[in-house]
Order: structure tokens, then sequence, then C-alpha cells
């Protein structure tokens, strides 16, 4: 027998993921920010929700694709957000 047992094991399937969403968030809040001069869309609650639900879904798009948009209608005073990612970006 060898020397190790294991006695249980347990995985998190989110762990690094929260992570990598909220610095691409910020990125994105950057790039936007960067683009329109606008104000940094990641500073408010729900500006910063709708780039992460964005973010979420193209995450989910990119395990199947090599590219995922991400589209944000109405983002900051009416200008929208539409980004193409590459899986190789993110």
């Amino acid at each position: 027998m060898s020397g190790f047992e294991v006695l249980g094991h347990y995985s998190d399937r989110n762990l690094g993921m929260r992570d990598l969403d909220a610095a691409f968030v910020s990125h994105l809040a950057k790039r936007f920010e960067d683009k329109y001069k606008v104000g940094n869309p990641d500073k408010t609650f729900k500006t910063r929700n709708k780039i992460r639900d964005a973010v979420e879904k193209a995450r989910k798009i990119l395990t199947a694709d090599q590219q995922a948009p991400i589209n944000v209608d109405c983002l900051m005073d009416d200008y929208d957000m539409a980004e193409l990612i590459k899986r190789e970006e993110f």
C-alpha cells in the first residue's frame, strides 16, 4: 500500500473564474472609459453588473467557439458597448 490515503475530496468549479471575470470586467470598463470619455462604468453597481453579465455569457460561448461578442446596450450616457473577444484574449 502507498503512503497516501485519500480521505475525501472537494473541488470548487468557480475557483479562479470570479477573479478572472472581475479582471476582465475592469479591463472592459477601462476600454470603454478610454473610448468614450464619459466616466468609469466600473464605479457604479448597475453598469458593473451589466458588464459582468455580458462577460459571463461570453465565457460560456468561448468554451465552444473561438470568439464571442460582448454587447451591452445603453451602458452609460446612452453609449453602447460592443466588443468581440477572442479565446486567446480571455
